[in-house]
């Protein structure tokens, strides 16, 4: 696990050939066909050598939460163990990753209020009521989802079912299996190491037709879609195509957004994922797998040494 851009799916790719692994993606983007050159999807080589599972598995009108990405995941992991693989998660999808991890309590959901939710507080005045009964209601929920409208929805929604909202119900993680053999590692990098790995990304992205794929997409509705629109940069490049702002301005804007993800997927990780052994890159090969674990530690260094 590691902040976009990290170099946690190069690494994941060199473990996985070198120890017989499947990757299984958390990331909650890279499910969607289509949404290739803005999520670095892994290229058709990379796949090749080594088998991905929850890549391309949606189309982007279809939606995704938690719930179905955890029942997707472990499903993964028992066909990789049962072949004789070693499964290996990689993502950023903070939340993906702590349910697939320590597993998840489900909280009550109701397709018809979450539809009559939507219409409700649909529009610009319709955000700023559903904003203002958030902040009645649960201020902590309002300010840990604001402004992720489709977040927020589901927040009401819980509300609306159960009378309290998700911190006074005080979901718990459930307890992961004691007898499920696995073990954690988070990328760190230097903030400005990593604030030039995200800019000549956005760039190389941006050269190799990402607009043109935005473009595409967005015909097809992705801005419209429950889940896939909420993937970093194309809304912004929609805001370009539409002649709303010039081509340096969308790609500042881009970087802009990805380091402000990579901020907050940092700190999801720090506070919820406190056991994860850290991997500081490019300088740090000690203790990569950990004490326990008997692979050799010169699998990292031979990575950090080709980044």
């Amino acid at each position: 696990m590691g902040p976009t851009a990290s170099g946690k799916s190069e690494l994941a790719l060199h473990v996985a050939e070198r120890f017989s692994g499947e990757i299984i993606s958390a990331d909650s983007m890279q499910a969607y066909r289509g949404l290739d050159i803005g999520t670095a999807k892994p290229a058709p080589e990379e796949m090749k050598k080594v088998k991905h599972h929850l890549i391309n598995i949606l189309e982007i009108h279809e939606p995704l939460n938690v719930f179905k990405y955890k029942e997707l995941a472990e499903r993964a992991v028992c066909e990789i163990r049962k072949n004789g693989k070693l499964p290996i998660i990689v993502g950023g999808s903070g939340m993906y990753l702590k349910a697939l991890i320590d597993g998840l309590n489900p909280l009550p959901s109701d397709k018809a209020i979450s539809l009559e939710l939507d219409k409700k507080f649909s529009g610009e005045e319709g955000f700023k009521n559903l904003c203002l009964f958030l902040k009645e209601k649960s201020g902590e929920d309002f300010h840990q989802t604001y402004p992720n409208r489709r977040r927020m929805l589901r927040i009401a929604e819980i509300i609306l079912l159960t009378g309290k909202s998700p911190k006074d119900l005080k979901t718990k993680w459930a307890k992961s299996d004691p007898g499920k053999e696995k073990i954690c590692f988070v990328i760190k990098r230097e903030r400005n190491d990593l604030k030039r790995r995200i800019k000549e990304r956005t760039e190389k992205m941006l050269s190799e037709k990402w607009v043109e794929e935005a473009e595409n997409l967005i015909r097809k509705g992705l801005l419209n879609s429950p889940t896939a629109r909420q993937a970093i940069g194309y809304k912004i490049i929609a805001k370009y195509i539409a002649g709303q702002i010039s081509r340096d301005e969308m790609k500042a804007e881009i970087i802009s957004a990805t380091w402000n993800l990579a901020k907050r997927q940092e700190s999801w990780f720090k506070n919820r994922h406190k056991d994860a052994i850290p991997i500081n890159l490019p300088v740090e090969t000690a203790a990569f797998f950990g004490v326990g674990i008997g692979i050799a530690l010169f699998v990292v260094g031979e990575f950090i040494r080709r980044s």
